[in-house]
């Protein structure tokens, strides 16, 4: 998807499935579950190899119903945490600079990938995505079936 206009990662996410689902590319049905995962906090890869926490989140993102868990606290805030803030890799960053997020993981309700390529119509500040407070240009999701997550590193 090219030029989206997107304000939050929230809003994000829900074009990027709807745009899926109308060209028959996922069900229905998971759209919950890809939303969930996708709005889950999640750890930098400086601070634990990403494809892991995605998985981990994966793994916990249905209850045993099979339905997606309600946004709650461990979802990415909306505003920029004290750390991204604070971050000492800020200074080092040129002041126009953008970012290009990846979101990579596994999870056990897709038989086949789901995969999406955003570019942002407007640099976005889309809160705690990002390490460092900068306003994301690019996004590229890859959300893939249980024991293909190596093949994503």
């Amino acid at each position: 998807m090219l030029d989206l206009d997107g304000y939050s990662l929230p809003q994000i996410i829900d074009d990027i499935i709807d745009k899926q689902i109308e060209d028959g590319l996922i069900q229905p049905d998971v759209r919950e579950q890809i939303s969930f995962i996708l709005l889950r906090k999640h750890r930098h890869q400086t601070k634990k190899p990403i494809h892991r926490s995605l998985v981990d989140i994966g793994k916990s993102s249905t209850t045993s119903s099979g339905h997606a868990q309600s946004r709650s606290m461990n979802d990415i805030a909306d505003t920029p945490s004290t750390d991204q803030l604070k971050n000492k890799f800020k200074k080092k960053i040129p002041r126009d600079s953008e970012a290009s997020n990846i979101l990579v993981g596994e999870v056990d309700f897709l038989e086949k990938p789901f995969v999406a390529f955003v570019r942002l119509l407007q640099p976005t500040m889309l809160g705690g995505l990002t390490e460092v407070a900068v306003p994301t240009r690019f996004i590229f999701i890859l959300l893939g079936p249980q024991g293909k997550g190596k093949s994503y590193s």
